[in-house]
């Protein structure tokens, strides 16, 4: 499967986020870049649930997902954008 780009240019800015809670901020920027539903109710998943753990237990559970499950690059990197985003505040 081919990887996912969004659909606006790199060079143009992007527009400015209209809420003030991260789950929303994330559905906007999904939106934003045409994602589908489901993409959209994975990622929101995984923030919430990188939210809920320490820091140990996200680098352990990547560490699995990456080794055990072998998850391929591509998700491995969504997985990691997913937790950064999980530590905006």
């Amino acid at each position: 499967m081919a990887p996912h780009f969004p659909r606006h240019s790199a060079s143009s800015p992007l527009p400015p986020l209209r809420s003030a809670r991260l789950l929303d901020q994330l559905r906007e920027r999904i939106c934003y870049d045409h994602y589908s539903l489901r993409s959209e109710q994975s990622y929101v998943h995984w923030v919430r649930r990188f939210g809920e753990m320490g820091d140990a237990e996200v680098e352990a559970f990547l560490a699995y997902l990456a080794n055990a499950r072998q998850l391929s690059p591509s998700h491995q990197l969504a997985l990691c954008v997913v937790l950064n985003s999980s530590y905006v505040h």
